[in-house]
Order: C-alpha cells, then structure tokens, then sequence
C-alpha cells in the first residue's frame, strides 16, 4: 500500500527556479518559487494576518486579491489589490461557504494560499466531483496548502495529494512543530500530522529531476517558536546506498521523529558474518528501526537497532537480506 509519506516522496522534484519563504516570521509564512506572473491570488484563511498576500503582491505586482474567511468580520489590512470575502471555503456554494469554483473559471493563472484547518478535505470533495471540476486545478499555477489531522484522516489525504498530482509537481514540504508527527501508517512509515506543502503546476517544467533537498531547510521557519523543529531525517526522505560485496543496499531510519542523521555502514568479518553498523550525531539515541532494501533482489527488512547510549550500534544481518 503506497503511504502518504511515499506518495509525496514519488512526486517531490527540484524546483525549476528558486525558492524563498516569504510572509511573517514563524505561523503565517510560506515557502514558494515567486518568479512568475499570475492574473489572481486567492487566500484562503486570513484571521489576522495577511503578510503573505501582501509580501507576495510586492513581487508580483497589481493583480486582484481575494480573502476568504467565515471567522472574521474583516481583514487587519486594508490594500487596494484586496476584496475580503466573508465566507468559509468548502463543498458548495451557499451564503457561507465558497468551492471557489466561480474564481477558477474566471482566471487562467491563480496562485493559491490555502490554510484553513481542515476545510481543505470539504474542498477536495468539490473538485472530485467530475473531469469539469478536476480540470479548474489547470488555471492554477502554484498552491501553497496546509494539509491537517494525518492522525485521523490519512486516507483522505492521500486522495486529495493523489488528485493534485495529477495537475502538480510538489517543490517543497515542511511540518507544522505544533503538531508532531502522525501516528504510524499501517507499515510503519512516519510522517507530519500536519504539514505545508508547495505545489507547482506541471506546465512549469522543462525537466524533471527528483528532489533531494533534506527537510526543513536553511530557508523554513518553525511554526511554533518554543517547539523544536521537525525533520524529516527517516524512509523514505533520508537514505543512504551502501555496498558490501555485489549486494547494493538502500538504508534508512524507519521511525526516526529526531533530529538525529544517521549514517550506515555493512562490516563484514573472516568468517563471513556481516554486520550492520549505524552511527549517530549524538551518543543518544531513540529506540531506533531501521529499514533495508537489497537493489538487487528486492529484499526488505525491518531491524530492531535498540537504544544505544553510544555513538554506534552494530547488529548482525541475517542471510535473507
């Protein structure tokens, strides 16, 4: 069964411009490629803050900006690109709620803000509807989106990414500190609970080279100042090609939820008995698991490592790997 965390690693390429992060420090902020010229943007979750519109309207210049939020009764800044519009995103359109479909239509260039606590998941079963639906994510070029609640709502996460990739390729991830990791997936896989993610639309690419940035990066902030950050240090994001012989092994922590990055090594002794070495930054350790794929047959295991208080675990493989 592909994860949430393999979906996204098998659609996560490097970004054809540069990225920045721009918006207030901290919540609020997000990481984009600005380099391109829109006819809309559309925010989607406002409360009291728009820096992120309004950084990114003194890149792009003067084009119409529409904010959408249900909670509040009007936004703390006022411009002239700006019309606040007092309703919730989601499935319909009533007096209260928009699927922003009307926008979608209209405009052939949409950059997209999208952090609105779950409401996302109402979106997604508007545009779900039929091909006509689906197809408006065509008039987007970039998204910025905060997915939520992976803990209890995992599948419909992967049916939301599963559809946006079909019209995007994802330049960047970063987990939201306040929210930890989700519970593992039924094979174990970590990932955020929460997390934002980029989007570009796919007619933005020349080429495609697959992503091999680690997360966060130099350029993200914590959501949360008093939480430490969350890294992405574990299968399938960290991984590391080890030789020991004519076997090629792909390793990785299996549940890493630090920021320790490992390192591994396959010793071999006179008897022919190998063993599999893991090192870490710090002489700490979680109780640790680490996943191996022999290249050449396919093989997958699961090692139990332990906790270790030194700086290097050595476990002993099994022929069968």
């Amino acid at each position: 069964m592909l994860t949430t965390a393999c979906l996204i690693k098998n659609n996560l390429v490097k970004s054809p411009f540069s990225k920045i992060r721009i918006g207030k420090e901290f919540d609020g902020g997000y990481v984009i490629c600005p380099d391109f010229k829109y006819d809309c943007v559309l925010g989607c979750g406002i409360s009291d803050d728009v820096s992120f519109e309004n950084d990114l309207l003194n890149r792009i210049g003067k084009v119409p900006c529409y904010l959408f939020d249900g909670t509040i009764e009007n936004i703390p800044v006022k411009r002239e690109e700006f019309t606040f519009i007092k309703k919730n995103i989601g499935e319909k359109e009533t007096d209260f709620t928009t699927n922003l479909g009307d926008y979608m239509k209209e405009y052939r260039s949409i950059f997209l803000k999208m952090d609105i606590e779950g409401g996302e998941y109402d979106w997604f079963r508007f545009l779900d509807q039929d091909e006509s639906t689906r197809n408006l994510l065509d008039n987007v070029t970039q998204i910025v989106l905060e997915i939520h609640s992976l803990n209890v709502k995992n599948e419909l996460a992967k049916s939301l990414l599963k559809l946006l990739f079909e019209y995007f390729y994802a330049i960047h991830i970063h987990g939201n500190n306040c929210c930890w990791f989700s519970t593992p997936e039924p094979d174990g896989c970590h990932f955020f609970n929460v997390f934002e993610i980029t989007l570009l639309n796919k007619r933005c690419f020349n080429k495609i080279e697959f992503s091999n940035e680690e997360f966060p990066t130099s350029y993200d902030m914590k959501n949360t100042l008093h939480n430490q950050e969350l890294y992405l240090y574990t299968y399938p994001f960290y991984e590391r090609i080890v030789r020991c012989d004519y076997d090629v092994y792909k390793i990785s922590p299996w549940n890493s939820v630090y920021n320790d990055k490992f390192e591994f090594d396959i010793v071999k002794n006179s008897e022919g008995k190998r063993w599999l070495v893991v090192s870490r930054d710090h002489p700490w350790g979680q109780n640790l698991q680490v996943r191996m794929e022999n290249v050449k047959n396919g093989n997958i295991k699961i090692i139990p490592c332990g906790v270790s208080n030194r700086n290097c675990t050595v476990y002993k493989l099994d022929n069968d790997i």
